[in-house]
């Protein structure tokens, strides 16, 4: 079940939809993560589903814009031809509104709301609207997003090992499903607040007589998740989609329960930290440690999905799953033109049943090429070329903003 290939994902803005990795602040099935990039983070605003965080990342907005004015809001639109690993060749468009809700309050970071949609070759595709508002100085960041997708992709089995060596199964994923956040600004730079998420996700197989993969039941191919649970940010960077020095820190738990109407109970957690530290005048050193760890119970789509959220790419979403997942990875990013921007990419992670039971077969390493176009120079929103080599083949990414 081959489907055409060329790369990409859709970002559609960091707080549309902001991912498993918290992040980005993306996009990653029952629940969709998008966090970072409306459509496409570090997904960390949405629901985390599968497919949804990694082939369309959502790329976080946390962060301020220190050299944003204050001013009249500005638009961005874009036409997007994409193609990713996951989901096949596709064209999407997405608009986003940068403003302030106070001319007054000259302190909070560029507020965003965005729309966004994209259509694969492989008939599948996805819209999202989302935003995140911030409030009396920065004291408040409160983030809400809604996704509806119907994917096509092929399914592996659990673990490194299992995606190597077992056949693909091709599955129809159907879901929707929101998520609402705020949070409160304790002291310093620090923020701590509370997410909600739900979704609905029905997953089939596309070929009669076809098998599930290994470590995939029955039981989870019609849920209902629904989760709550405490997320804790520290945010120092400069600007919120290019930044050039600071640390952005994301640490959440969610809590997936019956009591909240959720069909499937078990726990989540997932780190991520992102450091960038200036070289010359223009350029930038970015760095990432992202690590995910979840419950037994906890169905396939809401796994820690190996390539979701800008968590190394070159790696389609779906073929490297777990119960626990790590990544960590550099990019320097050289700035040759004002609104060009050229850079270099390697990492390393891997998935297991626990922390302690990696072995080398569940290394996956990555390392690529891009370059990088200001869309919107005052925000200094990119629009972003990767080329990303994985352990098993190459492959483009074409979205909005940075991976990390």
């Amino acid at each position: 079940m081959k489907r055409s290939i060329l790369a990409g994902a859709l970002l559609v803005n960091a707080s549309l939809l902001g991912v498993s990795p918290l992040d980005a602040q993306a996009p990653e099935p029952a629940g969709f993560r998008f966090s970072a990039s409306a459509l496409g983070s570090p997904a960390e605003d949405l629901p985390s589903t599968s497919p949804l965080s990694g082939a369309i990342p959502v790329p976080a907005l946390s962060a301020g814009n220190t050299d944003a004015k204050p001013g009249k809001p500005s638009f961005v639109a874009v036409p997007l031809p994409n193609s990713n690993p996951t989901l096949g060749t596709g064209l999407g468009a997405a608009g986003l509104l940068f403003f302030r809700p106070s001319k007054a309050d000259t302190v909070s970071p560029s507020s965003t709301v965005g729309l966004g949609g994209i259509y694969f070759d492989t008939k599948s595709w996805a819209v999202a609207v989302g935003g995140k508002i911030n409030l009396n100085e920065d004291r408040w960041r409160i983030s809400a997003a809604f996704a509806s997708a119907d994917l096509r992709y092929d399914l592996y089995g659990k673990g490194a090992e299992a995606s190597s060596s077992e056949p693909a199964a091709g599955v129809r994923q159907k879901m929707s499903g929101g998520m609402a956040q705020a949070q409160l600004r304790l002291f310093g730079r620090i923020y701590g607040g509370l997410r909600y998420v739900r979704a609905d996700v029905n997953t089939a197989l596309t070929s009669s007589g076809a098998t599930l993969p290994p470590g995939v039941g029955e039981n989870e191919l019609a849920l209902r998740v629904v989760a709550l649970g405490p997320v804790v940010s520290f945010d120092s960077r400069d600007n919120q989609f290019f930044p050039l020095q600071g640390w952005a820190v994301d640490l959440r738990w969610d809590s997936y329960a019956g009591s909240l109407g959720s069909d499937a109970s078990f726990q989540k957690a997932e780190a991520n930290v992102r450091a960038y530290f200036p070289i010359r005048d223009s350029d930038v050193v970015a760095a990432q440690l992202y690590a995910c760890s979840v419950g037994e119970q906890a169905p396939f789509f809401l796994q820690c999905l190996y390539g979701s959220a800008g968590v190394l790419r070159g790696y389609p979403v779906g073929k490297y799953y777990d119960l626990t997942m790590f990544g960590a990875q550099a990019e320097y990013r050289w700035r040759f033109r004002p609104r060009w921007i050229a850079v270099g990419f390697a990492g390393v992670g891997g998935v297991a049943p626990s922390f302690g039971s990696y072995t080398s077969q569940d290394i996956l390493p990555a390392a690529g090429l891009g370059i990088r176009w200001v869309a919107e120079p005052k925000e200094k929103a990119t629009l972003r070329l990767d080329y990303a080599w994985g352990k098993d083949r190459g492959t483009f990414y074409l979205s909005i903003g940075e991976a990390f």
